[in-house]
């Protein structure tokens, strides 16, 4: 992510912004795809929790 908005920046200093649009649609796309992923793994610790809570 660090590189990515790092090309976002470097774009915009340079004064190109060729590239900005692509580069916005690609964080905007792993942020919506990494919060997907949190909330899968939450939901799993989740469901763990809750059947070791059971057994004991």
């Amino acid at each position: 992510m660090r590189v990515l908005f790092n090309a976002i920046a470097k774009d915009l200093k340079h004064g190109k912004s060729h590239d900005i649009e692509e580069l916005a649609s690609l964080g905007s796309f792993l942020g919506y795809d990494w919060a997907n992923y949190v909330d899968s793994e939450v939901e799993q610790m989740q469901k763990a929790l809750d059947a070791v809570e059971v057994v004991q």
